[in-house]
Formats: C-alpha cells, structure tokens, sequence
C-alpha cells in the first residue's frame, strides 16, 4: 500500500526531471540558435520577450482552467502542447529555413503551454505529499533539487550537442522529453473530477477569487512582490546578458552549458542540504540569508576575470539560492486553500515573471552598446534591493507562522 502511495509522486518528479532536462537543453540551445541565425542580442531578447509574455498571460487567465480540468489532465495536455511547438522550430528550419516572426510565435506557445503545465505539477504536489506520507518542506526540496539536476545534465549536455550537431537539431531533444513526460503523467491516477461548463460570468469570478486570495494574504503578496523584482533581473541575466557574455568573451556554446550547469550543480547541493535541515532552520532568516548570500556571489561573478572563477561564482550563486524555491513552495502550499491552488499559483507565477519580459528586452537592446560587465554590475545593485525589502517587510516573519488546515503534516 505504502508503495502504491508513493509511486505517483515519483512518477511526477521523474516526468518533472525529463520535461525540465529537455527545458534546459532548449534555454541554451534557442537563444544561441537566435544568435546564430540573426547574429542580433536585440533578436534574442525578442525571442526571450515573446516566451516569457506569453507564460504571464497563461498564468493571469489560465488558472480556472487548470482548477476546472484537473491538474494532472491540465499538465498532459501542455506538455503535449509544448512538444509540438518546440519539435516545429528545427522542423521548419530544416526544411525551408525558419523566419524570426514564426520563432517568436512558437517560442510563445512553448511558453503559454509551459506556464500551464508549471502550475499544474506543482498543484499536485500537497495531495501527493500527503498521499505520501512526506513532509511537504522536504517533498518541495526535492522538488527543487529535480529542477536543479535537470540542469546539471541538461544544461552541458546542452553546449555538447550544439558544437557537436548545432542548435537547431538539439531542439529534438527538448521535444521529445515532453512527450515522454506527457506519456508518464498521463499514466497517473486523476485526482478530482473536470468539473461542468463554465459561462464567462463564472470564470471571471473564479479568476478573481485567485487575485482576491492573493492579495488579502500579506505574506504570499510580499513574495510575489518581491519575486517580480527577482524576475526583472534573473530573466535578462540567464536568458540574455550571460549567453551574450559567453558569446563575446568565450566564443563556445559548450562555455555557456558549463556556467548554467556549474549554477544547477551548486543550486542542486543547497537544495539538499536545505531538505537534511529544513525541521531545524528558522524559515525568514533562512530566506533572508540565502538572498543575501545570492547577492554576494552575483557580485563576484561580475569582477571573475577567467571562466574558471566565472564557473565557481555561478556555482556558489547555485549554492546559496538552494532554499529559496523551497521556502517559497512550502509557505504557498501551506496557506492556499486546496480549490484555489491553481489560479493563485498560476497568478503568483505570471506576476513574478511579470517583469522578465521587460528585463530581457531592455537588456538585449542595451547590451548593443553597453558592456556585459556593466550588465552584471546593474544586477548586483539590484539584487541588494531586493534583500533590504525582505529585510524591512514585516510580511515575512509570518514565514515562522505556517497554516497546516490544508496540510496533513
């Protein structure tokens, strides 16, 4: 019984792990497939632009649906979705050659699928925690650390394929790692039922219930608040500013693969060992500490003269940034009612990803005539912002406070 109990949560994080190793092999593989096409940073961060845009809208509109449909459904369907749209790109290029306008359209179809398949597994995760028999901060930290060694072997494998066979045909593998987690997802019992027809009148209502909810709960607004000013920076930074740097200063995608893979690896040791001792941390200074810590190493990765020191900062930034995502999974998991879970996660998302968009596009534009140092100086400042609001925001000692009525412990 105890087996039957934990194989559907095992299913969900090994089709998590294969959707997110094709998902990093694709964030390396299309912004230098951009770059080699259009020889254009203002193209790339266009891309960038289109695909994070469209994950914000998924997020803002598609949580009704993802309640109504049911979430393990809802993650099939998008997973199914995303596949096509990726599998398209090397598909059309390969055989006629690809315009920009049709990558940035697919590339925003990828992410509006992404979006909702995103919040889809990780509304399933409290049931299946309980179903379990596992403490929710340990089932999150492992949820963290499936994120992050799927970097690790997505993100250098990654820069492997593309000087090995270019990056439009490792986008094949990034397709077929959705339609393998889609095949493993879909084998999963469904838990609730698709509920009726909706009028519009309905779905606008269910969908400010999740703003509503949002809103009225200080602490899940001063983290999604918080996380809008994160996103402004990591978005560009990741997906924009380094791609660029390795381009100019290292000239190899296998470079980039090993500075994001470096990252995952050090994010994959600090989700660990956040999982050995999350019962003991106290959770705002945890929080608080971690930004800090992330903040310091950004800095360093600014002044790191060789790819060596380059590689350890990232590693470190990896490192430090370990508990972060499973704080924050926990505390949301832990407040939002069950029949909300959806819509407040799918907002909570689109609105920390809300300023990404923006920040990549500012940034692929400025780094025509600005340094990428200059790049990574501007986000360290802006880094140090964020840690002095959570810092000052009484929002966040609540994070000592958890509610447990959703959540058997």
């Amino acid at each position: 019984m105890a087996t039957r109990s934990v194989r559907p949560l095992l299913t969900l994080f090994v089709a998590n792990g294969l959707s997110l190793t094709g998902s990093a092999v694709s964030f390396v593989a299309l912004p230098w497939f951009v770059l080699a096409t259009t020889g254009s940073p203002a193209s790339t961060g266009l891309v960038g632009f289109a695909g994070v845009t469209a994950m914000v809208l998924a997020g803002v509109v598609g949580g009704p649906v993802v309640d109504r449909l049911g979430h393990r459904t809802m993650s099939v369907v998008a997973d199914l979705l995303s596949g096509v749209a990726t599998a398209a790109i090397p598909a059309v290029y390969l055989l006629t050659g690809i315009p920009l306008w049709l990558v940035v359209a697919l590339a925003a179809v990828r992410g509006f699928s992404d979006s909702l398949g995103g919040t889809a597994r990780i509304s399933l995760l409290p049931d299946l925690a309980s179903a379990a028999g596992a403490r929710l901060d340990r089932v999150n930290s492992g949820w963290s650390m499936v994120v992050r060694l799927s970097s690790v072997v997505g993100s250098p494998s990654a820069g492997v394929m593309i000087a090995l066979v270019g990056p439009a045909n490792a986008l094949w593998i990034d397709a077929g790692s959705f339609l393998l987690s889609a095949a493993l997802m879909a084998s999963t019992p469904a838990r609730g039922r698709v509920k009726a027809g909706v009028s519009l009148r309905s779905y606008l209502g269910e969908l400010a219930g999740g703003f509503a909810y949002t809103v009225r709960d200080k602490l899940i607004l001063a983290i999604t608040l918080s996380l809008i000013l994160v996103n402004f920076i990591e978005g560009p930074l990741f997906g924009v500013v380094l791609p660029v740097h390795v381009s100019r200063t290292y000239q190899s995608a296998v470079d980039l693969g090993l500075l994001f893979g470096a990252n995952a690896l050090g994010g994959l040791i600090g989700a660990l060992l956040f999982a050995v001792l999350a019962p003991r941390l106290p959770r705002r200074p945890t929080f608080l500490l971690s930004f800090l810590a992330l903040t310091l190493s950004i800095g360093g990765l600014s002044v790191a003269p060789t790819l060596l020191t380059a590689a350890i900062a990232f590693f470190c930034s990896g490192l430090v940034s370990g508990p972060i995502n499973p704080l924050i999974f926990t505390t949301v998991h832990e407040r939002v009612p069950d029949e909300l879970r959806g819509r407040v996660i799918g907002i909570g998302r689109s609105l920390s990803f809300a300023a990404s968009p923006l920040g990549t596009l500012v940034a692929g534009y400025a780094l025509q005539s600005v340094s990428t140092q200059s790049a990574l100086f501007a986000a360290t400042g802006l880094f140090t912002i964020v840690t002095v609001i959570i810092w000052l925001n009484p929002a966040f000692r609540r994070m000592r406070q958890p509610l447990e009525r959703n959540i058997a412990r």
